[in-house]
């Protein structure tokens, strides 16, 4: 998340309860190689901490997503999701995401593993 933040074209937002952030999510243009799609946007990072999970923070922050980029005539929002996250998965399918053929191969913890766009 913190290179996120020194990338200018990113978007941010907060949530907060009783002052203390409890949830981020970071959208912003969808790159392919290194040219902007026009009206394709991706959200890069959605967390909540755990305690605050099935409290709708997660939603409210995805329909802020989709408000902003409604207000500036973006047409579609992908995201990566590990294959093996159901919960994940069925959270972002709540919300109206749907899986698409997309995959791709990531490493992590030198374990690879299978990442699908959701759109």
């Amino acid at each position: 998340m913190a290179k996120s933040l020194k990338i200018p074209e990113n978007h941010f937002a907060i949530a907060e309860i009783n002052n203390q952030g409890v949830g981020v999510i970071c959208f912003s243009p969808e790159y392919n190689k290194d040219k902007k799609e026009q009206g394709s946007w991706e959200i890069e990072a959605l967390y909540v901490l755990p305690q605050y999970w099935r409290k709708g923070i997660g939603q409210s922050l995805i329909q802020y997503d989709f408000r902003y980029m409604r207000s500036i005539s973006i047409s579609s929002c992908g995201l990566w999701v590990l294959f093996e996250n159901h919960r994940a998965r069925k959270f972002y399918e709540s919300m109206e995401f749907c899986l698409s053929d997309n995959e791709r191969a990531i490493t992590i913890g030198g374990k690879e593993l299978i990442e699908v766009i959701l759109q």
